[in-house]
C-alpha cells in the first residue's frame, strides 16, 4: 500500500485503488461515494442492522426490545405528536 500524504485523511472520498497483480496487470477502482452515502445507500435491512449494532455496542445497556421500540417509533414518526416521546422508548 502506498499512502498519498497530500490528501486530507478526514475526507472519505473520492478514493482510488490500484491493485497490481503478480503478472503486472493492474485493476483500478475509483470510489466516488462510500457505502452508506445517499448515492450508494444501504438497504433497509442493512441500515436496521447497523442501527441495532450501534445500540448494542452502546455504553448504556440497550436490549432487543428497546431497539425494536425505537425502530417502531421512528417508522411511525409522522403519526407522533411529540418526538420527545422517542426517549420514553429507551
Amino acid at each position: 500500500m502506498i499512502k498519498n500524504d497530500k490528501l486530507d485523511q478526514k475526507v472519505l472520498t473520492p478514493q482510488k485503488f490500484i491493485i497490481t497483480l503478480v503478472n503486472e496487470s493492474k485493476i483500478e477502482i475509483n470510489l466516488d461515494h462510500v457505502y452508506g452515502h445517499p448515492k450508494a445507500p444501504l438497504s433497509e435491512k442493512e441500515y436496521l442492522e447497523k442501527f441495532s449494532k450501534c445500540c448494542f455496542s452502546s455504553t448504556k445497556k440497550v436490549d432487543q426490545n428497546q431497539v425494536k421500540r425505537m425502530i417502531d417509533f421512528i417508522f411511525d414518526l409522522e403519526n407522533k405528536e411529540n418526538v420527545i416521546d422517542f426517549f420514553k422508548t429507551i
